[in-house]
């Protein structure tokens, strides 16, 4: 189902709702992550804090696994009572550490764990509030004994798998040590025959090439398996496998998980660059994944805040660094992924761009809302279409 509207003011809108037992998202290159921006997860000392477990003493912090668990179950919509997917993780990841490493946990320090294992115990634990969410189904793939997955065709797995916002994180080992990491996207298209390239991460450990860092795959051979090019690692480490987090969809069940994809052009018609922009997203029903990006330069810096319950995101860009001319159009592109079929909607309102209040040399960027701006007109679509009903032979 595909739906084109035009309206007035220089604002338009596409929307597709696609049920993902049946479809892939759209897909571009470098910068089309199933979420963006992803959660980051980081270990205290990263900031200089000290572990708040009893891992302090120990001098060494082996969570890496359950920050990628906490990751996937927040970009699945898992958490509450915090303002965005980071928070959530955070706090999905604060309880892993308590129940692992906490005051007479049985987990020891020297030791880390497998993330398909935070996975299940944290979706069948109290701490999960929501129990109905839809991303039930814990998968791992490849190896655990510290030897290559022989998969020739891993990356592409994991590539189908982000297309059908499924959340995946990857096990990779080397000669000193064993680490997961969080996967987000590649650099192939949509639609792709063999496999890609690159992927772009999030790491517990390290930031090396920015919060979402890229790697290479190097080429498959036997005995290696899959080796990747990362973090100035020597050597490099070998991929041993990967946990999916996926929801429990099927193609007959009338319930299938939703995208709801839709975009808004909007022109920027005052005299001066524009530094920000801002604007709320919406649906009708709760909001499990969201990625709203602008073609500007969907990299540049955001503020994400949701709503409780999560149906409506209130989003601000700051453009300083890469600011928008008079007369140029952007194109705000939003996928929600929803738990259920209804008369998907998406809208957007209070679509504002803000500017400098001086220019000159020594001019900073404080911003301020532009004239008329704040009445662009709001939109909203709905997409009607019937459920398909289940084929007879």
């Amino acid at each position: 189902m595909k739906m084109h509207n035009k309206m007035r003011g220089a604002v338009s809108i596409w929307l597709w709702s696609i049920a993902l037992a049946g479809s892939l998202a759209p897909a571009k290159a470098w910068g089309d992550l199933v979420v963006n921006p992803p959660p980051d997860v980081d270990k205290p000392f990263l900031s200089g804090q000290d572990p708040p477990d009893k891992c302090s003493a120990a001098g060494y912090d082996p969570t890496c696994w359950l920050a990628a668990a906490a990751n996937l179950l927040a970009a699945a919509g898992y958490g509450a009572d915090a303002p965005n997917m980071q928070k959530r993780a955070e706090r999905i990841y604060a309880t892993m550490r308590e129940h692992y490493y906490g005051p007479g946990a049985f987990a020891s320090c020297n030791y880390g764990g497998w993330p398909d294992t935070a996975l299940t115990w944290w979706l069948n634990s109290d701490r999960n509030t929501h129990k109905t969410h839809p991303y039930k189904t814990v998968i791992y793939q490849g190896r655990k004994d510290l030897t290559p997955w022989f998969e020739p065709n891993a990356p592409r797995i994991m590539g189908a798998h982000l297309r059908r916002a499924e959340f995946v994180s990857m096990v990779i080992y080397s000669t000193f040590f064993h680490h997961v990491v969080s996967v987000w996207g590649d650099n192939m298209p949509k639609e792709f025959g063999g496999n890609p390239g690159e992927i772009w991460v999030t790491d517990s450990d390290s930031d090396t090439g920015g919060d979402v860092p890229r790697c290479q795959y190097g080429a498959y051979r036997m005995p290696e398996g899959w080796t990747l090019s990362y973090a100035d690692l020597d050597p490099d480490p070998t991929l041993e496998g990967i946990v999916l987090l996926c929801p429990v969809d099927t193609a007959t069940d009338h319930a299938n998980t939703q995208i709801v994809l839709g975009s808004w052009q909007i022109d920027q018609t005052d005299p001066r660059p524009a530094t920000g922009l801002h604007y709320v997203v919406s649906t009708d029903v709760d909001i499990l994944s969201y990625r709203t990006e602008i073609d500007s330069n969907n990299l540049a810096p955001r503020t994400i805040v949701e709503d409780s319950p999560r149906r409506n995101l209130t989003v601000d860009w700051s453009l300083s660094k890469d600011q928008v001319p008079r007369d140029q159009t952007v194109t705000i592109t939003t996928r929600l992924v929803v738990p259920t079929w209804t008369e998907n909607s998406i809208s957007y309102r209070n679509a504002s761009w803000s500017y400098p209040t001086n220019v000159g040399p020594s001019a900073g960027y404080q911003t301020q809302a532009g004239a008329g701006d704040s009445g662009l007109p709001a939109f909203r679509c709905k997409v009607t279409t019937p459920q398909s009903a289940t084929r007879k032979k």
